[in-house]
């Protein structure tokens, strides 16, 4: 979870090694759709799915590192919102 100036964003991955199974993309359709019927009525939010292969790992030094996912499906992702309100 990132709070920065345009709010609250939260990425969700479903299918990284060891647990990844055929239908991750359908898993992570499901899931969108639950948070649109759960947060619908309490915020404005915006919702973006893709799929491909991405990178996941330590990014940064022994003295400041995070865990995070890079690729060109986190970007289109982020790119292409689906603005729900």
């Amino acid at each position: 979870m990132v709070i920065d100036d345009k709010g609250i964003s939260i990425l969700t991955v479903f299918g990284l090694p060891p647990l990844s199974h055929e239908n991750n993309s359908i898993f992570g359709v499901r899931a969108a759709l639950e948070l649109q019927s759960l947060l619908r009525h309490l915020v404005s939010f915006s919702i973006g799915v893709t799929t491909g292969t991405v990178f996941s790992g330590i990014i940064g030094s022994r003295r400041r590192c995070d865990h995070t996912i890079l690729g060109d499906a986190v970007n289109l992702a982020a790119r292409y919102l689906i603005n729900l309100f």
